[in-house]
């Protein structure tokens, strides 16, 4: 299935089960960017990032594997993964 984010959306595939950061216990991930909405800047298609998952909304694909929405300019979005 290929879905096409609208504006500042970003569909993200994550590629591991979820770390816990700080003493929040917050749970993060780092996914491969599958596609981007029109209006992002930074962030570009194959991109690997790091995000929470709260707050996120999420879209399960006909074949069982979960993906998710986030917004480019949102407080959910931690980094971009840089080579060095």
């Amino acid at each position: 299935m290929t879905f096409k984010p609208f504006g500042n959306n970003i569909l993200i595939n994550p590629k591991d089960k979820g770390k816990i950061i700080g003493e929040t216990a917050t749970k993060y991930l780092y996914g491969e960017v599958l596609e981007v909405g029109d209006e992002v800047k930074k962030i570009k298609k194959g991109d690997t990032i790091g995000f929470t998952l709260w707050g996120l909304t999420e879209l399960v694909e006909d074949n069982g594997v979960k993906h998710y929405f986030i917004q480019e300019n949102s407080d959910f979005l931690l980094g971009i993964q840089v080579k060095d």
